[in-house]
């Protein structure tokens, strides 16, 4: 009973974390999803126990094992297709009403049968020996837990997602297997499909129904997100946690053209996290050393292999990168500062970093999502706050309204229309969309 008990807690934070981690890239990893499919998990479990404490099911705990073994894996692959259930397009995220049927009834049959196993689990450790079953019960579990959370962080999270979960459905049914020689065919069976390509075949197969017209080229978790790479008329279209990263070839980074007509003479840019289209441009301006860091190694090996070898892409955080050498044009490519992992690129902390390691006529840039008409009272208060931080580390901040806000900062823009015509005249740059003068 005491490897039940282990096992129980095993897996309870590892399909929690597993799940979690397919829900997130279907709602774009927000915090009010997270908040709301955990709080559906836990409302599953504790009805689940409250059903098992009142009518004893004549299940047996060997029996429930191999009943999370297959609702585990119905439920990853029925989060793999609902794209095709709801009629989404490529990138497009599950609204409300989708996040309370997938967040409540597609996860509630899994989370139901893992909170009445669990007080099965508890109620025979009580039979077995007494009251201090019960807390053998507990302090088993928890070391399954722990073993779960480890494991995932340093080890499972890279692991093919989809043979991984025949083989958490594989340790499911061992106790089964373990007990009625009629089910070691079922437990080597999924055991050998984890070492297969054949999961990752249905999940692509699913995928390309999902989306019909689109090609799979890949898809990829990294520690970070689920990247997906799908082709469609010969443009390559990345995806990350279901929101459409960048498409390549693409001639809609060519806005980074103006802020790069403001160096006079560009030889060093850092682009911070930036797509391979936008070293592409930058690269039309003659310049002699493109450095493009972004912190996702998977993520990485994708622009690299996309770029094919337009650019230095390195893995590595921009912050310490930003360190290593002087600059003429330090670019960070992030979205809005929505967490901690991308706030730390608005700080004046970081901004002094750049400050002190731009040349004499550098630049530092970077944009935000803004409007043409209006603004939000929250909007106005980041760009206010994002405006007087670099105004309190360079001496000169141009900032450029649109849909797209820009901020162009060092220690002396000289902003000129002529000038810029100019600049882009001389480097005989081609362009489909943008001009300076426009």
């Amino acid at each position: 009973m005491r490897f039940y008990y282990l096992l129980s807690g095993f897996f309870s934070v590892l399909s929690q974390v597993y799940i979690l981690r397919e829900l997130l890239s279907l709602f774009a990893g927000n915090e009010f999803s997270f908040g709301f499919l955990a709080s559906g998990w836990m409302a599953g479990m504790g009805l689940g126990s409250f059903f098992e404490g009142r009518k004893r099911t004549p299940l047996s705990c060997e029996g429930q094992f191999l009943l999370l073994s297959f609702l585990f894996l119905g439920l990853v692959y029925l989060l793999r297709g609902t794209g095709k259930i709801f009629g989404l397009s490529p990138g497009e995220v599950l609204g409300s009403g989708a996040l309370i049927i997938t967040g409540f009834f597609f996860v509630f049959p899994l989370s139901f049968a893992m909170g009445m196993l669990f007080m099965k689990l508890t109620r025979v450790g009580e039979e077995i020996r007494g009251v201090p079953g019960i807390g053998e019960v507990y302090r088993l579990d928890a070391v399954g837990d722990t073993l779960a959370g480890a494991g995932f962080s340093y080890l499972f999270i890279h692991l093919p997602p989809l043979p991984f979960a025949f083989f958490i459905s594989f340790l499911l049914s061992l106790p089964i297997s373990l007990r009625k020689k009629p089910f070691i065919p079922l437990s080597l069976s999924l055991l050998a499909l984890s070492f297969t390509p054949i999961p990752s075949v249905l999940g692509k197969k699913i995928l390309e129904a999902s989306f019909p017209g689109y090609k799979v080229i890949e898809e990829k978790d990294s520690p970070y997100t689920r990247i997906t790479v799908l082709e469609r008329d010969s443009i390559l279209h990345v995806f990350q946690n279901n929101s459409l990263s960048f498409s390549f070839p693409s001639p809609f980074f060519e806005d980074v053209h103006l802020p790069m007509l403001f160096i006079p003479h560009p030889e060093r840019i850092l682009l911070i996290e930036a797509p391979p289209p936008v070293s592409r441009e930058v690269k039309k301006h003659g310049v002699k050393k493109i450095k493009t860091v972004m912190l996702d190694p998977i993520l990485l090996r994708v622009c690299r292999e996309i770029s094919k070898g337009e650019g230095e892409f390195i893995a590595g955080d921009g912050r310490k990168v930003v360190r290593e050498g002087e600059w003429d044009g330090v670019f960070v490519m992030l979205p809005e500062p929505e967490n901690l992992s991308s706030g730390r690129f608005y700080t004046v902390e970081f901004f002094r970093e750049v400050r002190e390691h731009l040349r004499e006529d550098g630049i530092f840039f970077l944009k935000i999502p803004g409007s043409e008409t209006s603004l939000s009272t929250p909007e106005k208060l980041m760009l206010s706050s994002l405006y007087f931080s670099l105004k309190k580390v360079f001496p000169d901040v141009l900032v450029l309204p649109g849909e797209e806000i820009f901020f162009i900062a060092g220690e002396k823009i000289p902003f000129s229309f002529d000038t810029l015509v100019a600049r882009y005249e001389r480097r005989k740059i081609k362009t489909l969309y943008f001009h300076p003068s426009l």
